[in-house]
Parts: C-alpha cells; structure tokens; sequence
C-alpha cells in the first residue's frame, strides 16, 4: 500500500538526500516554508508535480525542476514556467514536499501517482480560484 502522507516541507538544498528520493511520486513545491500539509494545499505552492517513469525518481525530477527554473532550458515545463515567471532565481526561499508511492507493480503505482497529483491539484484550485503559478494544466 502507498503511504497516504506527504513527507514533512524539506529546504530546497535538501532535494539530493531525502527519505525516499530514490522513489516515484509526487511532490509540492512552496515559496517560504508552509506551516500546513500539502494536502492542505496552503496558497505558497506554486506548482504541484510527479514523477513515475520507470527509472524515475522524485530527486531526478526536483533535479530537473531546478535545472530549467535557474537556467530557462528545456527539460521540465514547470521549471520553464518558474524562470519565465522570475520567482526567486537562487531558490533560496523554496521548500519541496513529497508523497512517494510504495505500490510495487509499475501501472498500478503509475495511476495511483497520475491520481494524486490530479486530486492535489484539483483541491488547491478548488481553494484558490485558479491553478498553481506553474502549473498550466
């Protein structure tokens, strides 16, 4: 069974060494750290996420959120949409969650994941009138 919580909110320079960083899921990423769940869905995050590839992980993806948001190349759209938008360039004041998937079997664990990060980001837009700043769709 998939654990049912978000992790706690780790500092951005934390992104390389996190309990379960090596597994798929999906994440949240905030500016200035929320005093409330992710499935709360405070109004700081700017974009909502996931990752289930087979060689996926969760540290890859934030690695490639990171990459196109500081640089403005391609590689993850939301990232694209963070530099674009000229949030905090250096990610100082940014701070990420995540909600790994335990499900072995790879389809199952992949629709678990699609359905997640559709309901997290449905729950916020329903709070907040609008979509993350980063999330387009």
């Amino acid at each position: 069974m998939p654990p049912g919580d978000f992790s706690h909110w780790y500092d951005w320079n934390d992104r390389s060494d996190f309990p379960d960083c090596t597994k798929r899921g999906v994440y949240a990423l905030a500016l200035k750290r929320p005093d409330i769940s992710p499935v709360m869905t405070p109004g700081n995050i700017f974009y909502i996420g996931e990752t289930h590839g087979r060689s996926a992980t969760l540290r890859k993806r934030l690695r490639s959120f990171y990459k196109s948001g500081s640089t403005g190349n391609l590689g993850h759209a939301g990232g694209l949409t963070y530099f674009k938008l000229d949030f905090d360039p250096d990610f100082d004041n940014v701070y990420f969650a995540v909600l790994p998937c335990g499900i072995e079997n790879h389809e199952v664990g992949t629709a678990w994941i699609c359905f997640k990060e559709r309901e997290l980001i449905w729950n916020y837009a329903d709070k907040h009138g609008r979509l993350p700043a980063c999330n387009s769709e």
